[in-house]
């Protein structure tokens, strides 16, 4: 549903998980439309659909592949972002980054079981441990000091589940691998060293739209801000 009020929304990254969760209501093109890497097609999508916000949801995820290709990953996380907040900033169009908590550092102070350490926050919150999380906090950086007034969404475990083959969406996320497994294995073994928060895609897709319908409406101001959904 479209909130009343809303700008007019163009999303980088079309394709993936929230690009097509936000094309209902914003123009998300795919990257053979618009590429972050290539400023002329980025210019151009921004001259032919005009937006008043762009929401940036495209990235380099791979977080495994990432480590063999960190420059790959810095091209689209970094370089990208950057441009595409600076040619954003240049035209006047309010900017939206999403990021991720992989830039934290993941430890959790004084060590231990984080469900009994005195606080769940990381000791560095800022202290990224992988080539993925690396590049994509130079992109906040990046991105907010090409355009101080966006705003950086950082999300964790981004999800889609099983319906996300009946959506057209390539690859797989954990909801959608847990699912998997359980149908074809008697038992599953996961990894239990890392702690997660998973957000559903439709419900951060919306929680966007609010946000930017409230800041039309004077009822908010995120400019500048970074914030964790």
């Amino acid at each position: 549903m479209r909130p009343a009020g809303l700008p007019r929304v163009l999303v980088t990254g079309g394709g993936g998980q929230l690009g097509h969760a936000l094309s209902g209501v914003a123009d998300a093109p795919g990257r053979d439309e618009l590429d972050i890497t290539d400023p002329a097609s980025m210019s151009a999508a921004l001259d032919r659909f005009s937006p008043e916000v762009v929401i940036n949801a495209a990235a380099y995820t791979d977080v495994d592949g990432a480590e063999a290709d960190e420059a790959g990953a810095r091209a689209i996380n970094t370089v990208g972002a950057e441009e595409l907040a600076a040619a954003c900033r240049e035209r006047g169009i309010r900017m939206v980054h999403i990021s991720t908590d992989y830039v934290f550092s993941g430890e959790i102070p004084g060590g231990g079981d984080p469900t009994t350490a005195p606080s769940l926050e990381p000791t560095d919150p800022t202290a990224p441990t992988t080539a993925y999380g690396r590049t994509k906090l130079a992109g906040e950086r990046a991105v907010l000091a090409s355009h101080p007034e966006a705003t950086v969404i950082r999300t964790a475990w981004l999800y889609t589940g099983p319906q996300r083959e009946s959506l057209g969406l390539s690859g797989s996320d954990f909801v959608a691998t847990m699912v998997r497994l359980e149908r074809e294995r008697d038992t599953l073994n996961v990894v239990d060293d890392q702690w997660g928060s998973p957000t559903y895609t439709h419900a951060l897709a919306g929680g966007l739209l609010e946000m930017l319908a409230a800041e039309s409406a004077g009822r908010v101001d995120t400019r500048g801000l970074t914030l964790h959904a």
